[in-house]
This record gives C-alpha cells, sequence and structure tokens, in this order.
C-alpha cells in the first residue's frame, strides 16, 4: 500500500513538474515574442529628451527682417546687449584660422580649378607655414589633396605631411568632398567619408576629429550622428536660417549639443558650432558691421587706415588711423562674443579659393599679426588673439567651459528650409536638374553591386577554383575610380544642381564613364562565376539597359533573337531574396521562358512603344515573375519557339491570353499588325476604370486617367481617396537655389493628349501624356511585396522656351486628417516631422525629399517612396506635393546663369497604403516620431536596389545557373547593408571587404506586420555569407579608420546605431 501510495504521489508530482514546465515553456515563448517585437518597434510614445528643437525654435519665432539689404539681422530685438559678458579676470580668446574653401566643380570644372587656384594654394601654403612658424591652414576636399599628392615631388609630399603631423595644416571633415546635407542618401554620404578618411589615414596617419561645413545650404539631423560615430567630438556649421540665428544668438545657443531624435541619453551628442553672420568671407566673419572687417580682407584691401589714408565707414565713424580702426574692430569682436555663453570665438580668416600666391600668405600674415600685437598690448581690452586652427578653438573652448563649468544647451532638428535674405528660400536645389540627380543615384546603384558581387566573386574564385581572371588589379583601379567620381558629385555643387552649365556637363561626362566602366566589370566577374575555370567570350554578356550618352536616360535594349536560346541573368545586391516581376525587350514574342531549374515560367506580351500612340512592330516586352536570392543572381532562359525571323506571325487564338488588352481611353494607337487587343473606349461613358490585383484595387477618372482612389482588399476591404493630379509653379524670382513662386495652374491632366489602359497576366498600367510630361501607374499581379504597392513613373519634358519660369509638380492627395502633420525622410536614415508654415512662402515651406514622404492619422498611412532626390511640400490635408522639375531663369547667390539645360527626367516613385492600430497619433513634436514598417523599409530597400538584367545572346550553358554568397537567415531585415565595399590600399591592392551594418527601428502598429520579419538581439558575423570562409572579422570604427574589437563573431547592434566591420578571407 505504501509503494503504491510513493507511486501515485511520484506520478503527482511529474505531472505537476511538467504543467510547471510547460507554463513556463509558453510564457517564456511570449515573452520572447515581446521581446522580438520589442527587438524592431519603436517605443511607444517615445519622447525627445534635448532642451530645444528646431520645431519649437520656429513655433517660438519672430520673423523679422533687417532693413539693410533685406538680410536677415543677428540681432532679433531692439535693446539687445551686444556687451561681452565674462568673468574680469579671463581674457576674450580670438582663434583667427586662415581659411581656403575649395569647390571640386562650380563656376569651372574641378580640373580648372586645381589646375589654375587649388594647386598654387597647396603648394603655397607649405612655403608659408614655413616661413611664418605661428601661421595656420585649414583643408577639407580631400579630392583635392588626391590629385596634389600626385603631382607633386617627393620633398613637397613630405613637408606637406609634416606640417599635418604638427597640426599647422589641420584636415577638417576628411571626406572626399564637403557633402550636400538635402539631396544625398546617407550611405553615399558614407562611402565618399570612409574614402577620404582611408586615404587621409594612409598618406598622413592622423584621424580627422571635427567637421567643417561652412557651405551646405541647410543641414541634415542625420549627419551628425554620422560625424560623431565616425570619431569627430566637434562641428562647424553656417547657413542656417537667418532668423533662426537670431533667435539663437540673443539666448546665447551658437554653440549647441546636437542630439539624435531617438537618443534619450546623449550618448551621439556632438558639439556644434555656428558661425552667426551671412557667409564665411572675411567681411561677415569679424562681427555684424561688413563695411569694418572687409578691411582686414588685405587681399583685397591692401592694408590698414593711416593718418594719410584714413577710411570712413558713415554715421560719423571714421577710422583715422591703425589705432583708431583697431578699436572699431575689438567692438566687433565683443558683438560677436556676446552671442556665446563662453569667452572663446572663432574667426575664419578666408574666402573662396584665397591664398593663391605667395603675396596673399604675407599681406595677411603680417597685417593680422600686427593687430595681434596691438590687440594683445592693451591691457584694458583683456583679450587674447592668436592665429590658430579650429581644433584650437576647440580645445580652448572645451578647457574653458569646464573650467568655468558652462553647459551647453542640447537641440534636436534639422535645419532645413535655409534663408539669408527676405524670402528667398532655398528650396529650388532640392529639385534642380532632376536629370542628373536620377544619374548619380543609377551610379550608386551599379557601384553598389559592382562593389558587392566584384569582392565576393574574387573570393569565391580564390578558394574554389584554380583560375583566378588575369585582370583583377585593373577593377579594383576602376571601381576606385567610379567610387570617387561618386563621391565627387556628392558636393554640395553637384548632386544640388548649381553648378554653371560647363561644369555640370563635366560632372555628367564623369558619372557616364563611372557606369560604364562599372557595367563593363559586372559582366567580366559575372562571366567568371557562371562558369567558373572556363573562358566565356564576355562580349555575350550585356545590360538589357544601356546608357547611350551622358546625356541620356538609361534606354531598354533589345534582345536580338538570332541565337535559338537566350541567357537572362538577374542580379540581386540587396540582402533580402526577392520575389518581383521584370520586364525584357526582345524581336519576336514567339518565345518560351525557363527559369534556372528549366521549369517553364509564364509571361505576358506587351507593347513597346515608339510614341505615346505608336506600338512597334519589331520589338516586345516579355513580363515574367523572377525570383532571385539574397546577394545573388538567378539564370533564366528565354527559348524561340519559330525559326521565323523577321515576319509577323498572328498568334493563335489560343495563344492570346499570353498578349495584353490595350484600351485606348483618350487619344488613338497605332498598331500596324494588330497583335493587341485594342479596342476604343466609349467617348460618352462617365464611368470611372479600375486595375487590380490580390492586394489593391485602383480607380482612375475616365476623363484624366487620374487616379482617385486606393482600395486595400484586406478583410475589411478598405477604401480611401488617393489622387494624383499635376500643375504647376510660374514665376520670374526662382533661381537655381531659391524657389519662389507663387502662381500656379491647376490639373494639368485636362488636358492631356492621351489615356491608355494595358492589362495582362503579370502588369496592369494606365499611360497618360501630357506635352509636359509623361505619367503611368503600374500595377504588378504578384503576391510579393511589390503586388501590395503602386508603382508610378514620370518623365518630365520641360524642353522649350515655353517652360521657362515653371516649377512642373505632382500631388498625391487622400482623405487622411493629419492635422498638418508629415514626414520626410533624412538622408534615407531616418525620419523628420514637418508642418506647414502659412506665415511663411511657399519656397519655405518645401523639404527635401530622399527616399520617404509619409502623411498618417490614428487609421491609416500613406507613404511615398521615391528613387531619386526631390523636394517635397504639403499645404493641404492628408496630401504631398513633389517638384519633378523646374526651368528657373533668374540669377543669383553666385551662380549668374538660368538653368535652361533640362533634359527628359524620369523620376519613379512608390505609393504604399497601409492600416494602422493602436496608433497614437499627436501633434506633440516632442513625442510625434515616426518609424515606417518593416513593410515600408523594404519596399523603399527593393526600390533603391533594383535588379540588374543582363543576357547572352549565344547558346551558353553556364555551371551555376543559382547562386547566393548570403546566409540570408542569418541576417534579420532589421539590419540593413548600409555600405559593402573593397577595402584597398592606395596602390589598389585587395585587403578585405568593409561592411557597414544599419539597425532600423520600425512601427508595429501596422496590420499584418508581426511576420515581415523576426528581430535578434545577437548577430552572428562569421556565419553571414555562405560557402565564404572567414580568416577574421575585425569590428572597426564607422570610417574604418582604427579597430574597436579584433576578432570578434558576435555582435549586439543597438536600435538606430551603424556599426563596420571589416572581413579577411582565407586564401
Amino acid at each position: 500500500m505504501k509503494y503504491k501510495e510513493r507511486i501515485v504521489t511520484a506520478t503527482i508530482l511529474t505531472l505537476l513538474v511538467l504543467f510547471t514546465l510547460t507554463l513556463f515553456k509558453k510564457n517564456d515563448i511570449s515573452l520572447y515574442r515581446e521581446q522580438r517585437k520589442r527587438d524592431i518597434c519603436e517605443p511607444k510614445h517615445s519622447y525627445m529628451t534635448a532642451d530645444w528643437t528646431v520645431d519649437s525654435i520656429y513655433d517660438n519665432l519672430n520673423f523679422t527682417v533687417n532693413s539693410k539689404d533685406g538680410l536677415y539681422t543677428v540681432v532679433e530685438k531692439p535693446g539687445f546687449n551686444t556687451g561681452h559678458q565674462i568673468k574680469h579676470s579671463e581674457p576674450l580668446r580670438i582663434i583667427v584660422v586662415p581659411h581656403s574653401h575649395n569647390d571640386p566643380g562650380w563656376l569651372w570644372t574641378f580640373e580648372d580649378y586645381y589646375t589654375i587656384r587649388t594647386r598654387q594654394i597647396l603648394t603655397n601654403t607649405i612655403e608659408a607655414l614655413q616661413r611664418f612658424p605661428d601661421f595656420r591652414m585649414i583643408w577639407t576636399e580631400t579630392v583635392f589633396l588626391d590629385r596634389w599628392w600626385k603631382e607633386s615631388p617627393e620633398p613637397l609630399r613630405l613637408a606637406f605631411r609634416d606640417l599635418v603631423q604638427k597640426g599647422k595644416i589641420e584636415i577638417l571633415s576628411g571626406g572626399w568632398v564637403s557633402v550636400d546635407e538635402a539631396t544625398t542618401h546617407y550611405t553615399a554620404v558614407l562611402d565618399q567619408m570612409i574614402e577620404g578618411h582611408l586615404w587621409i589615414k594612409e598618406h598622413f596617419g592622423i584621424f580627422p576629429n571635427i567637421s567643417w561645413s561652412i557651405d551646405p545650404f541647410g543641414y541634415s539631423s542625420t549627419l551628425p550622428y554620422l560625424w560623431r560615430k565616425a570619431g569627430m567630438k566637434d562641428m562647424a556649421i553656417l547657413r542656417i536660417h537667418g532668423a533662426v540665428k537670431g533667435f539663437m544668438g540673443n539666448r546665447k545657443m551658437l554653440t549647441f549639443n546636437w542630439r539624435q531624435p531617438w537618443d534619450k541619453h546623449g550618448d551621439h551628442d556632438i558639439m556644434c558650432h555656428v558661425e552667426p553672420f551671412t557667409l564665411y568671407n572675411i567681411e561677415c566673419s569679424c562681427g555684424p558691421d561688413t563695411d569694418i572687417c572687409k578691411v582686414l580682407d588685405f587681399s583685397s584691401v591692401g592694408s590698414f587706415p593711416d593718418n594719410e589714408q584714413p577710411i570712413n565707414f558713415g554715421k560719423n565713424r571714421q577710422a583715422r588711423n591703425f589705432e583708431d580702426f583697431a578699436e572699431l574692430v575689438v567692438g566687433q569682436y565683443k558683438q560677436k562674443a556676446a552671442l556665446y555663453k563662453h569667452n572663446v570665438i572663432l574667426m575664419p580668416h578666408g574666402d573662396d579659393f584665397r591664398y593663391i600666391e605667395s603675396y596673399d600668405f604675407q599681406t595677411n600674415y603680417e597685417n593680422m599679426k600686427r593687430l595681434m600685437d596691438y590687440v594683445n598690448k592693451k591691457s584694458e581690452w583683456n583679450i587674447k588673439m592668436e592665429f590658430g586652427t579650429v581644433g584650437d578653438y576647440f580645445d580652448i573652448l572645451h578647457a574653458e567651459m569646464k573650467k568655468s563649468k558652462l553647459k551647453d544647451v542640447s537641440l534636436t532638428g534639422d535645419f532645413f528650409t535655409y534663408t539669408d535674405k527676405d524670402n528667398e528660400y532655398w528650396s529650388g536645389y532640392f529639385t534642380t536638374r532632376p536629370f542628373d540627380k536620377r544619374m548619380i543615384r543609377e551610379l550608386q546603384e551599379y557601384l553598389r553591386a559592382t562593389e558587392t558581387f566584384t569582392s565576393l566573386i574574387y573570393v569565391y574564385l580564390l578558394q574554389h577554383t584554380d583560375s583566378m581572371p588575369l585582370d583583377l588589379d585593373s577593377d579594383w583601379e576602376a571601381i576606385q575610380l567610379a567610387r570617387r567620381t561618386h563621391s565627387l558629385v556628392q558636393h554640395h555643387d553637384a548632386i544640388t544642381g548649381t553648378s554653371t552649365e560647363g561644369t555640370v556637363v563635366d560632372f555628367e561626362i564623369k558619372i557616364y564613364e563611372a557606369i560604364h566602366s562599372l557595367i563593363e566589370i559586372i559582366q567580366k566577374r559575372l562571366t567568371n562565376i557562371l562558369s567558373p575555370g572556363t573562358r566565356t567570350n564576355v562580349a555575350d554578356l550585356k545590360l538589357t539597359r544601356e546608357l547611350p550618352s551622358p546625356k541620356s536616360n538609361l534606354e531598354v535594349k533589345t534582345i536580338s533573337s538570332t541565337s535559338d536560346t537566350s541567357s537572362l541573368v538577374v542580379l540581386n545586391s540587396y540582402s533580402v531574396a526577392r520575389t518581383e516581376v521584370i520586364n525584357v525587350y526582345i524581336d519576336t514574342y514567339d518565345v518560351e521562358v525557363f527559369d534556372s531549374k528549366n521549369k517553364v515560367v509564364p509571361f505576358q506580351v506587351s507593347p513597346v512603344w515608339l510614341s505615346h500612340y505608336t506600338i512597334s512592330q519589331h520589338e516586345y516586352q516579355i513580363i515574367f515573375e523572377v525570383n532571385v536570392p539574397a546577394i545573388g543572381f538567378s539564370v533564366y532562359k528565354i527559348r524561340r519557339r519559330s525559326l521565323v525571323i523577321n515576319r509577323v506571325i498572328k498568334p493563335n487564338k489560343k495563344d492570346k491570353s499570353v498578349f495584353s488588352n490595350v484600351i485606348s481611353v483618350k487619344g488613338k494607337i497605332d498598331d500596324k499588325y494588330r497583335l493587341f487587343s485594342i479596342n476604343k473606349d466609349e467617348e460618352n461613358s462617365k464611368v470611372d476604370f479600375i486595375i487590380e490585383n490580390n492586394f489593391l484595387k485602383l480607380s482612375f477618372i475616365k476623363a484624366t486617367g487620374a487616379l482617385h482612389e486606393m482600395c486595400l482588399k484586406t478583410s475589411t476591404k478598405y477604401c480611401t481617396k488617393v489622387a494624383v493630379d499635376f500643375f504647376r509653379y510660374f514665376g520670374n524670382n526662382s533661381n537655381a537655389y531659391c524657389f519662389n513662386s507663387n502662381k500656379f495652374e491647376e490639373d494639368l491632366f485636362l488636358n492631356a493628349d492621351s489615356v491608355t489602359l494595358i492589362t495582362g497576366r503579370f502588369m496592369s498600367q494606365v499611360k497618360v501624356h501630357h506635352k509636359l510630361f509623361s505619367h503611368s501607374v503600374t500595377l504588378y499581379h504578384s503576391n510579393s511585396i511589390q503586388g501590395q504597392t503602386v508603382h508610378i513613373e514620370n518623365n518630365a519634358t520641360l524642353l522649350t522656351p515655353e517652360e521657362e519660369n515653371t516649377e512642373l509638380m505632382m500631388r498625391i492627395s487622400s482623405n487622411i486628417q493629419n492635422k498638418d502633420i508629415y514626414f520626410t525622410d533624412s538622408n534615407g536614415f531616418q525620419m523628420n516631422r514637418r508642418k506647414p508654415r502659412k506665415n511663411l512662402p511657399i519656397g519655405a515651406n518645401f523639404y527635401p525629399f530622399t527616399t520617404m514622404a509619409v502623411v498618417e492619422d490614428t487609421d491609416t498611412r500613406l507613404s511615398i517612396h521615391t528613387a531619386q532626390p526631390l523636394g517635397v511640400a504639403s499645404f493641404t490635408p492628408g496630401s504631398l506635393e513633389v517638384m519633378l522639375d523646374r526651368v528657373p531663369m533668374s540669377f543669383g547667390k553666385g551662380l549668374d546663369e538660368p538653368v535652361t539645360d533640362n533634359k527628359p527626367a524620369i523620376s519613379k516613385f512608390i505609393l504604399h497604403l497601409e492600416q494602422l492600430r493602436d496608433h497614437h497619433f499627436t501633434t506633440d513634436y516632442r513625442q510625434n516620431q515616426m518609424q515606417p514598417s518593416m513593410t515600408s523599409y523594404i519596399i523603399n530597400d527593393l526600390l533603391q536596389n533594383p535588379v540588374i538584367s543582363l543576357y547572352s545572346f549565344t547558346s551558353v550553358n553556364f555551371k551555376i545557373k543559382k547562386l547566393s554568397f548570403l546566409n540570408s537567415d542569418k541576417l534579420p531585415c532589421d539590419i540593413s547593408i548600409a555600405n559593402f565595399r573593397s577595402l584597398l590600399t592606395e596602390s589598389g591592392k585587395f585587403i578585405g571587404t568593409g561592411l557597414t551594418l544599419h539597425k532600423r527601428v520600425t512601427s508595429c502598429n501596422v496590420h499584418q506586420n508581426e511576420n515581415i520579419c523576426s528581430g535578434t538581439h545577437e548577430l552572428d558575423l562569421n556565419s553571414l555569407f555562405k560557402d565564404l570562409t572567414l580568416e577574421k572579422v575585425s569590428q572597426m570604427s564607422l570610417s574604418h579608420l582604427h579597430e574597436v574589437r579584433n576578432e570578434i563573431s558576435r555582435v549586439v547592434i543597438k536600435p538606430m546605431e551603424l556599426e563596420s566591420f571589416q572581413f579577411r578571407w582565407k586564401r
């Protein structure tokens, strides 16, 4: 009996334990799921912790202007205290910083600037600093250093390096160029920074630790994070809104700690110095009175006043001699110092391309030295004045603030849109020359693909074959040159479109040559990997899209069916496998398509349009769905079924299902051979027409072809107004930089020449043609993410004199009640909150639009993804308007010519509609942070990283038909690859692969979002790449300047952070 009782007791205890374990396991799984959700989701109601936001400054700002030339004044209100407030025992420290601002392309080309000016500046700097030991010089543009270094003899190089290492020449920022901060993608900014920093390290052995950004036309909230993460502790800027400067100067906020909106504790704060006056030239540097300050520009003025040549400044002010003038200048210094809470001021002493001749160095040094000696001896002035660098200024400043126990305020936000004068808002350049902005983004796409695949194919061949290509060294050199071209055009007078026409042509030629060299490398290296160990003819592999000239858009190339079978290689440089519909042009429709496993692939035949109403009789679009692995490729075969060429064969009735149905809603269509079912819609019918797939139904206005409603085919069958229309602004005050128009013409759709509806198995499309633009809306019949979105492509054609002073706009309207709050991306890295300022001009309300813009309310979010940088605004609830192209005819801001070199400008967008749940929508700017959903991130990534297709028109049987270099399940989709590059020495030796990863934070308030991907707390780097053997992985500083951790395998990346790694491969 006792034995049975023991058995029962043991059984009960066992069941209790099992029950407890099961309960614990369920709770553990639940907790794990919640943790996983938290790993990729935004913290609810996250709160900005900075003392100030730029939004709050605008809300409290009195937009006043100075009566002098309409310039904004730093003195915000009457009675402003211009006295310098410091302890009497502490001197006012004035750091005079000689500088020469060298743009690598603006009014002249890079080569012209270098040959005529910069080469002399750099060479004469050496002689001057050796002659005047306490003189200094700062430099930012590494692209000029690279050119000078290659041309200069060894003694000059050694002397320059010595001056850099002694701190007499200070390298600031250290990027390849001084980038624009509005229109650049953060990955491009990062790439040019790595390129410049590695060059600086290799040649000078130093690490840049201060950012100097005094000429970009407004400032991003993202770039301070990049600078700080790359090891820079301080930064200096200049061009922010004049009224904002006044507000900040009156509150002694012109040095502040710039904080990221998601950084609660200020871990990435960077001290930022703002120069308080209009420009970086000498007359705007010493104080508010430019008449006094410009006397210090000795390269222009020559010398100080004396008794024989006094200087009159008006208002009964006169400098009869040097001593009088010195007193006036000291007054300017004190007025400048009054704008800061500390007793150290920075005085830049230079201008564009200054210090060309030895005389410039001598006259500036000797005159400023005379002033310094005099001022320093006047003990009653309590001033210590000296030459120094920007680094010297910050070192003294930090020491003084620590000693005085001063603390700067923290601030969050960006400084757009910039103006220095009246209503001249610098928002036009967000769009100016959109052809070039699109071309630069295409260069970025090809560069990323070439960098990724060349590096990985090289390692694959090294580890898996006995034969290595003999021409790889030339590849590395070509990649480096293309990378440096890409870095060059990120400059604030290149991608902005604000250079002279001659310089723009030079940039376009450089971009064209870089793209062609990258295409050639892709073709060669893919040949190597498709048939390793064999020598396939490189000429057999060609891109399906080509760039005919520097002035042309990418054009689809028609595949010739001279062979029975053509191979199509589809390349995916993105870190997620993709399923999407693609199209190729071929000279016959009588084909079959096979995938990498030789399975038949269904397809759709659609017209190739020679014009908006003429269908080609010799070319056809073959549209089908492809599956391509992450960072890999798939090979498809297109086999000709009939050997008959050069004559048209009408399809059998049973084949008609593959042909698109074409309906002429408005206008006529010329289809000579009637291959397609072309119908003329009833002219009197006013019923809307629709296109739809498994996810979406789109309704269009029949009279205009304009989209006006989107329906989600969810369980709730949610429909909302999403309308597209085109209009234009007119005005005669806009220039390449500024947008200053206010008259507009509504609804250009009403004057459209034609509206065409095309439907088929894999793609349905509405095409609208107007004399100023063509517009298409495409819906893909795919169950992938591609099928959940609406694809828009425009081609702006502002090419005739009638379009002068025109700004062409596309507006997306909805019934979303967003309470005037909307969001635009910041360089593709994060989202910024915006709201229209109705007290400001139209131009003041346009913002940079690099990758994404969003309107939302408690229930609905509408995102617009863009494939090229442009300008965007919102003036009515639920709407966003995008500036597509412009022809500004006014001069100004240093560029004395209009923009008249317009070319057909293609722009690509994706509309994404999402339903929200449990969404906390607020107008509180401190809480109103917005994170895209993971679906939205992936949509944008796919847009920024399109597949690249290549074809071989000979019957080649490739050994490898599908390959992926990435274990995609080891890289969660909340971690993206921000930078992938081949690490090379200056001599072109391959030393490894650099990888920068970005852990993104997403919104989880979107229906059907949880299963997109899972987050991970820890990343295993050793298992990231497939079939490639590592020697070691090191964690590096962001720009690869120094090693952070040696030989790591697992790493935790914090939300929103970027981390860089170096992969060294076994040989």
